[in-house]
């Protein structure tokens, strides 16, 4: 088995997609980075046989493993989810609307892709701040307008309490609740959590600046 790390050779212990992994994951940490992608003979290799990778001997296959600077990948992260909280905005107005004149089939679709964004927020602050060791219970967080400052953790939980509310309007067919929750609490936490992604990305950045 060829195993190469950034295009440079690592031995491995074991011709496994097991062992080929480890490896470049020790080597990546003693580079103080992360790796991001894998391939097998140039074709990706499956996220399930990352989280759990085969054992059996391929003594012919070449693998091939990128890394990255943690820092400078959770920074672009957290930049990149800015940018689709301005689609958040635009599918949960046009869902509010839709709702409000009966059109719930137009309406469902803009939900869904809302609370996809909205995922993508939750697992990229946490994955982030877990790759970074950043304590996201006492992160102070900036948002629109000032006020008492509040941590990023407190705005995770006023994230999960907009959402489930939405998810009990849903449920109880509380149509004017939904668009409400879409159009105001929704709204609003989508014109926070782009300044706290924008903060994030400057927080990392600066430790990235000051080599943290």
């Amino acid at each position: 088995m060829h195993v190469l790390l950034d295009g440079e050779e690592i031995r491995i212990e074991k011709p496994t997609i097991a062992a080929a992994l480890e490896a470049a994951k020790r080597a990546a940490e003693g580079r103080k980075r992360v790796v991001i992608e894998a391939s097998m003979d140039g074709k990706p290799i499956a996220d399930a046989w990352l989280e759990c990778p085969p054992c059996e001997p391929r003594p012919g296959a070449e693998i091939r493993f990128v890394s990255a600077d943690p820092l400078s990948l959770v920074r672009v992260t957290f930049l990149e989810i800015a940018e689709e909280l301005k689609g958040a905005i635009g599918h949960q107005e046009a869902a509010a609307k839709a709702v409000q004149t009966g059109r719930l089939d137009e309406a469902m679709p803009r939900v869904s892709a809302a609370l996809g964004v909205w995922q993508n927020v939750r697992e990229g602050v946490i994955n982030g701040a877990t790759l970074l060791g950043m304590d996201l219970g006492t992160m102070p967080a900036r948002t629109p307008g000032g006020g008492a400052e509040e941590t990023v953790g407190q705005h995770i939980e006023s994230l999960a309490k907009a959402l489930g509310e939405l998810k009990r309007a849903i449920g109880a067919s509380d149509w004017p609740g939904v668009a409400d929750v879409l159009a105001y609490d929704l709204g609003d936490q989508a014109k926070s959590w782009q300044v706290v992604m924008n903060a994030l990305a400057d927080e990392v950045g600066r430790r990235s600046y000051q080599g943290a």
